[in-house]
C-alpha cells in the first residue's frame, strides 16, 4: 500500500482522496474512523513526529467515537488558521479532550456502548476497530482490556444489577423505571437525560464508580425539588465525595440487597 491508500491514524487500508488546491487536504474514508479529513501537514506531522505517534491512541478514541455517534465529518490539522475547512480541530485540542480521569474514561466508554445500542439490554457486537470507544491511555491491548474489566467488574455492561435490583424495585413498587445511562450525551448532560429528569417523579442514584454524570444528574433532580434515592456498593462508600455523604445512602452488597432496600425505600418515601 502507498501512503495514498493509508489511514494515517490507524494505518489501515483505506480510501483517500486529495481536496482543495494543490491536495491540501484529503479525504479519507477509513473503517474504523468513518470519513474525515486531515490537512496535508497534519499527515506529514503525523508520520514524523513522534510525540504524536505516541498520542494517535488518543486521536483514534476521538475519531471513533464520533463515528459512531454519526457526528459531522471534520478536518484535522495541525494549526486553526482561518481559511481552512469547518468544522476542524487540531491535534493539540483532540489530546487535550481526553478523558483525564478513569471514572471518566470509563463514563465515556459506557455511554459510547450506550450508543451503539438500540435498545436497553440490547447486545453489542464488538471487534478490533471498537477497541478505541473505551478510550484506553496506551496503545497496549492490555490497557482497553482493563477498562473492560471495569466495566464488567463495577457491573456497567452487565444488567444484573438493573434487572435484579434497580428496575424490579422500582417496578414492583408501583412506578416505571428510565433508564439515564441509556441517553447520550457529547461531554455535558444533553437534553434528553434533563427532559427526562424533568419528567420524573423521583430519581434513583447509584454511585458505584464515583462517575461525574451522576452527581451531575442527582443534582438537577435535587434542583428541582424531586426526591433522589441515594445508593452506593459497600466498597466504593469511602470514596463518595464530601458534598454528598451527609445523604442517607443505600449501602448494598449484592442485588439481592439492593432490591430489598430500595423497594422498602421507594415505598416508604414516595407517594
Amino acid at each position: 500500500m502507498s501512503f495514498e491508500d493509508v489511514c494515517s491514524i490507524c494505518g489501515n487500508q483505506a480510501r483517500v482522496v486529495g481536496l482543495g488546491p494543490m491536495d491540501q487536504y484529503h479525504n479519507v474514508d477509513c473503517g474504523t474512523f468513518g470519513s474525515y479529513s486531515i490537512s496535508d501537514v497534519a499527515r506529514d506531522f503525523v508520520c514524523e513526529d513522534k510525540n504524536i505517534q505516541q498520542q494517535r491512541v488518543k486521536v483514534s478514541s476521538y475519531l471513533r467515537e464520533r463515528t459512531i455517534k454519526h457526528l459531522e465529518k471534520i478536518t484535522v490539522v495541525v494549526e486553526d488558521k482561518s481559511g481552512q475547512p469547518v468544522p476542524r480541530i487540531t491535534f493539540e485540542e483532540i489530546v487535550e479532550s481526553f478523558p483525564k480521569k478513569l471514572a471518566d474514561r470509563i463514563d465515556r466508554a459506557l455511554l459510547n456502548l450506550a450508543s451503539m445500542s438500540s435498545f436497553s439490554g440490547d447486545k453489542v457486537r464488538l471487534d478490533k476497530k471498537d477497541y478505541p470507544i473505551f478510550f484506553p491511555d496506551s496503545l497496549r491491548i492490555d490497557a482497553t482490556f482493563f477498562i473492560m474489566e471495569q466495566l464488567v467488574t463495577e457491573n456497567y455492561v452487565m444488567d444484573s444489577v438493573w434487572k435484579k435490583a434497580i428496575e424490579k424495585a422500582i417496578v414492583d413498587a408501583g412506578f416505571i423505571p428510565r433508564r439515564i445511562d441509556n441517553k447520550e450525551h457529547n461531554n455535558k448532560i444533553c437534553d434528553e437525560i434533563v427532559a427526562e429528569i424533568r419528567k420524573s417523579k423521583f430519581a434513583v442514584c447509584d454511585f458505584t464508580g464515583q462517575r461525574g454524570g451522576v452527581y451531575f444528574e442527582a443534582g438537577f433532580a435535587l434542583g428541582l425539588g424531586l426526591p433522589v434515592i441515594w445508593t452506593c456498593k459497600s466498597d466504593e462508600v469511602d470514596k463518595l465525595h464530601f458534598d454528598t455523604r451527609q445523604y442517607n445512602h443505600i449501602v448494598w452488597d449484592k442485588e439481592e440487597d439492593l432490591y430489598a432496600k430500595l423497594f422498602n425505600r421507594v415505598k416508604a418515601t414516595i407517594f
